[in-house]
């Protein structure tokens, strides 16, 4: 089984959300959260959503604890969403740097998620955490 971690970065009632690249086989363009699948080497989920969220931000996080989780049998995986503080406090809000994953990156609130298109799902988790 694959694991997928996620990650929700709150920082002043605002949530970081990065754009897909506009190359992207996977809703390309569309706005998420940043995350990937866990690597051989990684020990546990925390050093997953730690290496995640600086590959493709370039923010140092602090997980806190795990929000969302589902299993697809189809592509046998698992998925889990962490919320996560800033380590370092002055990286809000120009902190973030986009990798060739992402095309942009933006602080928005939850009044601001209605502008936007996101990937599956990441819409819905974000309105419940902001709420």
């Amino acid at each position: 089984m694959k694991i997928n971690v996620s990650v929700i970065v709150l920082h002043a009632s605002k949530v970081l959300l990065m754009q897909r690249s506009l190359n992207d086989y996977y809703f390309a363009g569309a706005w998420g959260i940043p995350g990937g699948y866990m690597e051989d080497h990684e020990l546990t989920l925390e050093e997953t959503a730690k290496r995640e969220v600086m590959e493709e931000l370039g923010v140092e996080i602090v997980p806190e604890k795990i929000l969302f989780n589902n299993r697809n049998n189809d592509t046998d995986s698992l998925y889990l969403v962490y919320e996560a503080k800033l380590k370092n406090s002055q990286d809000y809000p120009h902190g973030p740097k986009v990798s060739e994953e992402a095309n942009d990156y933006t602080w928005d609130t939850k009044e601001d998620l209605e502008k936007l298109e996101f990937t599956p799902y990441t819409k819905d988790r974000l309105l419940k955490v902001l709420s």
